[in-house]
């Protein structure tokens, strides 16, 4: 007896179970399916929110990855000097340190260079001017093989590459620590005033403790994009991009038709001629004219430039410069467009006698100082034309008149 009523009191609490489950479905079945559509739609929504929102997460996420990467590209300098160029003062030379940090030293040199820092006080997040050439711990700096290499350096290749600049508020220009780089103000594409291989050399040359890299740019102050670059003082703190561009090349093969492969022929030397107007123009022959591969092309074929200013008091560059370069074997020619109601174009005058007669250049210098553009029909198809600051339509008129020389269009060159 106690077995049978243990037995069946076990089925009916079964029972009850199964009825306790299953009666709730049988009660609200339709509303227990609206509501589970109802919750597969909030879903949905759910879903399509999360999708948008993981796709804006996603943009927002490429865009600080992007402005990382731009990040990444400017680096710290500091003005070392500006000085007037030419008599009137108005086109400037500035002369920057860039805190180009060291890709890669020793442990030797990273010490050296640790000591010197904390030596100075240099903070974490700015750099100071103190002793920037003073010796290490009392002895002499010693310079280590990997003490040269340059992250911004080592993007510079071909002369004729440009920087821009990021400035801050006057306010800001001598704070020593590193302003918000989204409060810069970004300048146009300067370009650099000397080749890679004239700072290289600078830098390594250098009996100073620091391996920061100097470089000089030029600059117009009766440009209005420059103006406010003209006006920087020593000290002034600002930001500069990593060198950019090409160098010299033909706009439509920018990357396979450069100025260095230009030059390289086993049978006919190219004759090379520049053509340079303007701050941006001079800052580009200089760099030019400060290539080692350029002088020594000057030995082997002509090379010509041409500096052409609005007036004597706009020439930027100095009689011994000028000597400097002719015993290099580059032809130099000035040209000032003094004309004061703007009738005559000499700098057109200038171009065109020195192209068709050579007879009143001879004492313009040079390795072929009777010829700018070859002595040889086939030397004339060969010629290379680099237009430095050369725009609009006194390239046109400009190359025009090398072209009816015999000069292809293939071979003119102009920085990008």
């Amino acid at each position: 007896m106690r077995r049978r009523h243990s037995r069946w009191c076990r089925v009916d609490a079964a029972k009850s179970v199964l009825l306790e489950h299953n009666a709730p479905k049988r009660r609200s079945g339709t509303a227990c399916r609206s509501s589970s559509s109802s919750e597969m739609n909030a879903q949905n929504d759910d879903g399509k929110k999360n999708t948008n929102s993981s796709s804006s997460n996603n943009n927002n996420n490429n865009n600080n990855n992007n402005n990382n990467n731009n990040n990444h590209e400017y680096f710290n300098c500091t003005v070392l000097s500006n000085e007037p160029m030419c008599p009137d003062e108005s086109i400037r030379l500035i002369t920057l340190e860039i805190d180009d940090d060291v890709a890669s030293v020793s442990q030797l040199s990273k010490q050296l260079k640790m000591n010197k820092e904390k030596a100075n006080g240099k903070t974490t997040t700015g750099r100071t001017h103190t002793t920037r050439d003073s010796s290490i711990n009392g002895g002499e700096y010693v310079k280590n093989g990997s003490d040269f290499d340059s992250e911004w350096l080592s993007k510079y290749v071909f002369p004729g590459q440009s920087v821009q600049f990021k400035l801050f508020k006057q306010e800001d220009w001598l704070r020593e620590d590193v302003v918000d780089e989204s409060l810069g103000r970004l300048t146009h594409r300067v370009p650099i005033a000397q080749s890679p291989t004239d700072i290289h050399m600078a830098r390594t040359k250098s009996s100073s403790a620091s391996t920061y890299t100097k470089a000089q740019f030029i600059v117009d102050s009766k440009k209005e994009e420059e103006t406010h670059l003209a006006k920087l003082e020593p000290n002034v703190k600002m930001k500069i991009s990593m060198p950019r561009g090409f160098g010299f090349s033909n706009p439509l093969f920018s990357k396979e038709k450069t100025l260095d492969n230009a030059m390289v022929s086993e049978t006919i030397k190219a004759p090379i001629v520049i053509v340079a107007k303007g701050s941006e123009g001079f800052s580009q022959a200089k760099s030019l004219l400060s290539w080692p591969a350029l002088l020594a092309h000057a030995s082997i074929a002509p090379v010509t430039v041409f500096f052409l200013a609005e007036s004597t008091g706009r020439l930027p560059i100095t009689v011994d410069e000028i000597e400097r370069w002719k015993q290099e074997g580059v032809k130099v020619i000035t040209s000032v467009n003094e004309d004061p109601e703007g009738i005559i174009d000499y700098h057109s005058l200038t171009i065109r006698s020195a192209i068709s007669s050579d007879d009143d250049f001879e004492n313009s210098g040079g390795t072929f100082p009777n010829t700018v553009v070859g002595e040889t029909h086939l030397m004339h198809n060969r010629c290379v034309l680099c237009l430095a600051g050369v725009k609009g339509k006194k390239a046109v008129d400009w190359t025009t008149l090398f072209e009816n020389a015999g000069v292809k269009k293939v071979n003119f060159f102009s920085a990008t």
